[in-house]
């Protein structure tokens, strides 16, 4: 599994997913805007705070794959008025390695279906080669 390099429709919701911007205030640091795509990084170095965030947007981060929730209310502020505002899980479902995950635990009170995508997708430019590649 490659990284995506094109710009069809999951791409394109993908990188909007991406570059959203959160507030983040890691332990012992100052609170900073960062988005979506380097709190997934951070969540990736097991950053407890990062993953906190994530979860209340419905994105679950794991050392093989970053499930997406189908239902999150969160998310869907992000994607208001995009394309994908009802249905962004049929849109990530074509993205290649793309599974489908059913009844996932995000947080307390919170279990839902998703799409997990390959963590490699996630990948800063260079580290392709050290995440691992399976679904």
């Amino acid at each position: 599994i490659t990284p995506i390099k094109n710009d069809g429709d999951p791409t394109r919701l993908l990188q909007h997913v991406c570059s959203h911007i959160l507030r983040y205030s890691p332990v012992g640091g100052s609170a900073r805007d960062e988005t979506i795509g380097n709190l997934i990084g951070y969540a990736l170095t097991e950053d407890a705070v990062a993953d906190k965030i994530l979860r209340q947007y419905t994105i679950k981060v794991t050392s093989t794959g970053v499930t997406i929730g189908d239902r999150s209310p969160n998310l869907a502020k992000i994607l208001r008025g995009t394309d994908w505002e009802k249905r962004w899980t049929r849109t990530l479902s074509d993205i290649p390695g793309a599974t489908k995950v059913s009844n996932d635990y995000f947080s307390r009170g919170v279990k839902m279906n998703g799409v997990k995508l390959p963590v490699v997708l996630f990948a800063a430019d260079g580290e392709q080669g050290k995440l691992e590649i399976s679904t």
